[in-house]
């Protein structure tokens, strides 16, 4: 094996996979191909229970029980499974291996990396709107930004540190299996549905770097229901609706108190 000139061989993944062997030797089955980072813990389904009551609440026009079930979604507990992937830090869990440059595409970008409104529907309803690697149930952003409209100030979004725990690992993402910046098209044969820590843990990575299986060998899980709060977006958005509004604490303390859980355990 080699770290291909041209692909991910920064101090940072050396040092990933360098920390890694030093503990399991190659032949380790730590190794053998995963179908994710990590398997969704109870966390995960909880907080996709707190936020569906949300959705449905708003449906029935119970606004202040929506907030409730909004707030219950704001869990530390959920930050300590889903960010540690997104943090791409831990080897444990990363498992970053370098591949033959021989095995790499052509380096370029085919079409437009965005999908359509049209494509992304077609691609979260295939995927039941779940996380084609582990199976978490996903947000679609515009259910996440209709429901800020209809409750402006009961939960912090900025794109950034601090966000609503449940909001933000369990928002939905179009992941290119194949990389888009490595010819990988923006097709619905190319795209499948991902949480936010398993986006932003795999990056711009082979699957054979990060040891995943291609989730378009199995099939895909079942919605059960589940329609990413889609059903949300049939709620017409205040016409008056106010800009941004960032409420303070309650979300910071959620992430401090994640935080705290973390710095415990290591």
């Amino acid at each position: 094996m080699t770290f291909p000139s041209s692909r991910l061989s920064s101090k940072k993944q050396r040092a990933i996979y360098q920390s890694a062997l030093a503990r399991h030797p190659a032949d380790d089955p730590f190794w053998q191909p995963r179908t994710c980072f990590r398997s969704p813990t109870a966390a995960v389904w909880e907080t996709a229970a707190s936020l569906a009551h949300a959705a449905d609440a708003l449906l029935a026009g119970k606004y202040d029980e929506g907030i409730l079930h909004i707030g219950k979604a704001e869990r530390a507990d959920i930050l300590a499974w889903g960010v540690p992937v997104m943090s791409t830090v831990k080897p444990e869990i990363i498992r970053w291996r370098p591949i033959e440059e021989s095995a790499l595409p052509e380096k370029r970008h085919v079409g437009s990396r965005a999908p359509n409104a049209k494509l992304l529907e077609a691609m979260y309803r295939r995927d039941g709107w779940r996380c084609r690697f582990c199976g978490s149930p996903v947000v679609i952003p515009e259910a996440r930004t209709r429901i800020g409209k209809l409750l402006p100030g009961t939960f912090r979004w900025t794109n950034s540190h601090g966000d609503h725990a449940g909001f933000e690992i369990l928002s939905a993402v179009a992941d290119h299996v194949q990389p888009h910046s490595w010819s990988g098209p923006t097709s619905l044969d190319n795209l499948i549905s991902c949480c936010a820590p398993c986006n932003y843990g795999r990056g711009s990575a082979f699957l054979e770097e990060m040891g995943l299986i291609d989730p378009r060998t199995r099939e895909p899980y079942p919605a059960n229901g589940w329609d990413g709060l889609a059903r949300v977006l049939a709620i017409p958005a205040p016409a008056n609706a106010p800009g941004p509004v960032v409420p303070p604490s309650p979300n910071m303390m959620v992430w401090a108190e994640f935080a705290h859980l973390v710095s415990v355990r290591e």
